[in-house]
């Protein structure tokens, strides 16, 4: 009986924190099971609402230096989750990473003023933003050996959904949770047949926000024939906040193209809305592949 009154006592919460904009409002109450995960050698694990798509790459710092970067991405009821965790063999200063970041994205977001936090042991900042008038959160922390950028995108800073995901958060080492590797992670389901057509950009009263968007890899055979250009895609960007009937306008050789297909499935957005309500809309997406 008490976990049931917890359980309404959050909905009502829910309910009266939401704005009249039902598409960025989401489904504050929902049905789904929040899991905790993890990843083998980070120092973190968190609570999210389905199983995020996760991709691992190496970047270079310097011609010598290194680091591996990891984005996971995972979507429900309108709001869009990302992690960004990267090595920090340099030992980067906070405040040297979190202006990297902001100037990476000014184009599009308008920040807040941050928020200075703790946990477990760690100094991290809160900095709100505003994406194309959706409402997002990003909490930034240095561990041990690792820089961490964690957001959530579709709802402000008190919607239980982001309480939810923030609170979850825990750092250090040995941490529980259930590993992620890299892959699609849990795709949303396929429209029904009934859904309306889509929008186009121009016709949406908010367009997409996309929150993660890996890059593919380079494949050895497309090295080994110094293969380059770029994979040209049409995607249904779905409003069930799914990627989906993507087509291939112009592709490359050596598994190139495949690479793309496979990236543009981890990418987790929040869909356009017209008239309060989530649409879906075609986008365009271009992924260059050149050898350096």
């Amino acid at each position: 009986m008490r976990l049931l009154v917890v359980a309404s006592v959050t909905c009502l919460l829910a309910i009266a924190l939401m704005p009249e904009n039902k598409a960025l409002a989401g489904m504050a109450c929902t049905s789904q099971t929040w899991e905790r995960y993890t990843v083998k050698g980070e120092e973190f694990s968190v609570s999210m609402p389905a199983l995020p798509a996760m991709n691992t790459r190496k970047i270079s710092l310097t011609p010598t230096i290194g680091r591996v970067q990891r984005i996971l991405g995972s979507y429900a009821d309108g709001v869009a989750y990302a992690i960004y965790a990267y090595e920090d063999p340099q030992h980067q200063p906070l405040d040297d990473f979190i202006a990297y970041t902001k100037s990476r994205r000014s184009r599009l977001r308008q920040w807040s003023n941050s928020t200075d936090l703790a946990l477990n042991g760690f100094n991290g900042k809160q900095i709100g933003f505003m994406e194309r008038n959706v409402p997002g959160v990003v909490q930034f922390f240095k561990t041990s050996n690792h820089l961490y950028q964690f957001e959530a995108v579709g709802a402000p800073v008190d919607d239980p959904r982001l309480q939810h995901f923030f609170t979850s958060l825990s750092l250090g080492k040995k941490l529980d949770g259930t590993p992620v590797t890299d892959g699609i992670g849990a795709q949303p389901a396929e429209e029904p047949d009934t859904q309306s057509e889509p929008v186009t950009s121009r016709d949406a009263d908010q367009r997409v926000v996309v929150v993660t968007k890996p890059e593919p890899s380079y494949t050895e055979s497309a090295r080994q024939t110094r293969t380059s250009g770029t994979v040209i895609l049409r995607v249904l960007f779905s409003a069930n906040g799914g990627v989906t009937k993507v087509t291939v306008v112009s592709g490359l050789p050596s598994g190139l193209t495949e690479q793309a297909l496979a990236a543009v499935k981890q990418i987790r957005f929040v869909p356009a809305s017209k008239n309060g309500q989530f649409v879906s809309t075609w986008l365009q997406l271009e992924y260059n592949f050149n050898i350096y």
